[in-house]
């Protein structure tokens, strides 16, 4: 369907190019006031659609040992360990795999500046936590002086290193700075060597070599890991085909020290069609989860969600379900499934009761939660893969298969078929599912794909008949006036009409200025309207995004007080309670603050557009009507003339672009915080509303006289002047030469009506 349309316009843009010096300045410019593309440009954007359907990019989100790489080297890898598992949030950076013709990996550092602020970070929580630790060490110290307990100096510090930390936690105090730095110092590499490299390729002959390379970057004790900020790795051969037109996006875990890592996170992750939530069946949807989840945002095309409850082994294993089995497996899933689902259709239900501003995609979780959980073993799937094999099983793999055979003897065992076993391994796995929804969402993107494609090619096969016709009109108004005149005639008429132009030039430049100033007023009109009241409401739900709890623990019983209990079987523990307040930024941000900015700027690009569409179609009519005022009759000579400059000059006239760097909230918390941190965080979010208004309303002021300055360089009266003595000249040179360029015209006219 494309090729017809893409055609057609290379064949009006070759008659165009033929017969340039017949077709002026005015014939070309309909071209934009049609807003047609050129036939490069209309080629390009088809085949970037059709690109955009030939990458599907996956995204993968869950906290640490969560099975995220489990369950990538499961459904890409075949179930060998390509992917390495990180062993805390720190040693998670964010990668990017895709399939290439090399084995090879770019990595990304954090720059000098990044290293500044979590150096900045790290010496802070230091100086607050050693603070703190002294004065624990000080109450601990006299609490045993009064109980006359002895305790050794070791434990003392234990105790109070303990307490100190947990005492930093609740004042919202994230030690990921002190981590990261303090794993850049034990490096081996100094801090301010790295900050100005910023990148690095890595290649390799093989799979192997390149992790052995890796594990420098990206392994737990690797020396550069402290500084890497991304990995973008490189999969090549037959081997790896199934990451063919695959970008998969696994993403590093919640608390993340630099906040730029994770703008890059949630970027990448806007732009996937399908994400993964990944969470152990043992402790499924956490608050923890939570907070990862907060870095999901909607946005235009599919975003298909799925919950994965991993290590389903582990979960049919569990006693109690065991118990309500009774060795059938099918019901152990059911009933694991059940509780699951339960579990996370009501953690959810309840983020959308307490947060209704959170956006729609967390609908589909609750209200399909059945056709979007998988429950997912990628153990099982390694087992199966290797079970001809049973001697290449790891530890984890021989316990999961005795469990799995002394609790489900009918499922498995070596009283089962190779059959029955593997079907059985192949089911507890899911890793089939997990491919389905994946092909899934790429058919429904190229649905979306094929969508958009057609609509661009509908408006621009529109676009472009409207422009050939308007251009023909053009030509054929040419031809006629080019018949009837004669050179005489319009020479006479240039200098009346340059003495016409002259004394109706103050009129246009003041009809001009009066146009100029409606179209201000209606920017700033329809760009800040509500907005005051919006920015208000956002102010009054960031309010309500506090939760309340309580942590419960138990702790010995000590000194006279805990030996009597322990004597009258008391217990040795008794039950603890603290309350707390908490919020998560990334739900502020996400659902109450990024709306609200993208909202303000979407409405200000309306609004310039809309007003820039009256502008353009009442302005030419106002500067013609207070023309004619001064002239009177013999305006009407110059009507047309005018028309035609006018049309010219308003498409010569670029609007500047808006620049909202200043709009968006520049906070670094995230994860969850806790009583005085929730409050140092909404005092920063209140101030930053507080300041929206007048920030929006003053970048609209400097852009519109930015505007005004670009316009107003030359007066219009002078910009006219000069487009209608080129009208007239042009005219003089075609009537010298009638013959000539009749038959040119008549050419051209054939042409274009010839283009089907």
């Amino acid at each position: 369907m494309s090729e017809p349309i893409v055609e057609k316009l290379k064949k009006l843009e070759s008659v165009i190019t033929e017969y340039d010096e017949i077709i002026t300045e005015d014939m070309k410019n309909l071209r934009k006031e049609y807003a047609v593309m050129s036939s490069e440009k209309l080629s390009e954007k088809l085949n970037e659609e059709k690109e955009k359907g030939k990458v599907l990019t996956i995204g993968i989100i869950g906290k640490v040992n969560s099975g995220k790489s489990s369950l990538l080297n499961s459904v890409f890898f075949n179930g060998e360990d390509v992917l390495p598992k990180a062993a805390t949030p720190m040693t998670a950076s964010l990668t990017v795999l895709t399939y290439g013709d090399t084995f090879s990996a770019n990595v990304e550092y954090f720059s000098a500046n990044e290293i500044e602020d979590i150096k900045k970070g790290h010496n802070s929580y230091k100086i607050e936590f050693e603070k703190l630790y002294e004065e624990k060490k000080k109450d601990i110290t006299e609490r045993y002086k009064k109980r006359g307990k002895t305790v050794s100096a070791t434990e003392i510090e234990e105790d109070a290193r303990k307490s100190a930390v947990e005492a930093m936690s609740e004042k919202g105090h994230n030690d990921a700075f002190y981590d990261q730095y303090e794993r850049m110092l034990k490096s081996g590499i100094a801090p301010n060597t790295m900050g100005n490299k910023t990148t690095e390729k890595i290649a390799a002959k093989n799979l192997g070599e390149l992790m052995g390379l890796m594990n420098d970057y990206v392994g737990y004790s690797g020396k550069k890991m402290p500084y890497t900020k991304s990995v973008e790795i490189q999969l090549a051969g037959e081997e790896f085909k199934s990451l063919e037109n695959i970008c998969v996006v696994d993403t590093p875990g919640v608390n993340d020290p630099v906040r730029s890592r994770e703008q890059r996170t949630e970027e990448y992750l806007s732009e996937c069609d399908v994400v993964f939530i990944v969470s152990p069946a043992g402790s499924f949807i956490t608050a923890n989860d939570m907070d990862l989840m907060d870095r999901l945002s909607s946005k235009e095309g599919v975003q298909e969600l799925y919950l994965v409850a991993s290590r389903a082994d582990s979960g049919v294993n569990q006693g109690s379900v065991i118990a309500e089995a009774k060795g059938d497996l099918n019901a152990a899933k059911t009933s694991i499934s059940k509780t699951l689902l339960n579990t996370a259709t009501n953690n959810l239900t309840k983020l959308k009761n307490d947060h209704p501003e959170i956006k729609d995609q967390f609908d589909k979780l609750v209200n399909e939660s059945s056709d979007r959980f998988i429950l997912l073993s990628a153990i099982c799937n390694a087992m199966k893969l290797r079970f001809s094999n049973k001697n290449t099983w790891d530890g984890d793999m021989n316990t999961a298969w005795r469990n799995l055979s002394k609790n489900y003897p009918a499922y498995f065992g070596d009283d089962q078929s190779e059959n029955t076993n593997l079907a059985n391994l192949d089911s507890l796995s899911n890793i089939t599912l997990i491919k389905n929804k994946i092909e899934f969402a790429r058919s429904e993107k190229n649905n979306i794909i094929a969508k958009h494609q057609k609509e661009q090619l509908d408006t621009q096969s529109s676009n472009i008949e409207q422009f050939k016709t308007e251009l023909q009109r053009s030509l054929e108004q040419k031809q006629e006036e080019i018949k009837n005149e004669d050179l005489q005639k319009i020479q006479d008429e240039k200098t009346k009409l340059e003495q016409r132009l002259y004394r109706g030039a103050d009129a246009i430049d003041d009809a001009f200025d009066d146009c100029f100033s409606k179209f201000k007023e209606a920017v700033k009109k329809a760009a800040t309207h509500g907005t005051k009241s919006e920015i208000q409401t956002a102010l009054s739900t960031a309010r309500t995004q506090t939760e309340e709890g309580v942590d419960r623990w138990h702790e010995r019983r000590g000194g006279i007080i805990g030996a009597i209990a322990k004597f009258f079987g008391m217990g040795e523990y008794v039950e603890k309670s603290r309350s707390y307040t908490a919020i998560r930024p990334g739900a502020v941000h996400n659902s109450i603050l990024l709306p609200l900015v993208n909202g303000l700027q979407m409405r200000l690009a309306d609004s310039v557009e809309e007003a820039k569409k009256e502008w353009e179609r009442s302005m030419p009519r106002t500067i013609i009507e207070e023309y004619q005022t001064v002239i009177g009759n013999d305006a009407n000579d110059d009507t047309d003339r005018l028309r035609y400059a006018l049309r010219n000059v308003l498409n010569n006239m670029e609007i500047p672009l808006f620049d909202f760097s200043s709009l968006p909230f520049k906070g670094t918390r995230s994860g969850t915080l806790r009583n005085d941190a929730v409050n140092d965080f909404l005092e920063e979010v209140y101030a930053y509303l507080g300041e929206l208004d007048l920030r929006y309303r003053t970048m609209i002021e400097g852009t519109l006289k930015k505007i005004e300055k670009k316009l107003k360089r030359q007066k219009i009266s002078e910009l006219l002047f000069e487009d209608v003595q080129k009208q007239i000249n042009e005219l003089e040179n075609n009537i010298k030469n009638k013959t000539y360029i009749l038959d040119k015209l008549a050419k051209c006219l054939t042409a274009i009506k010839g283009i089907e």
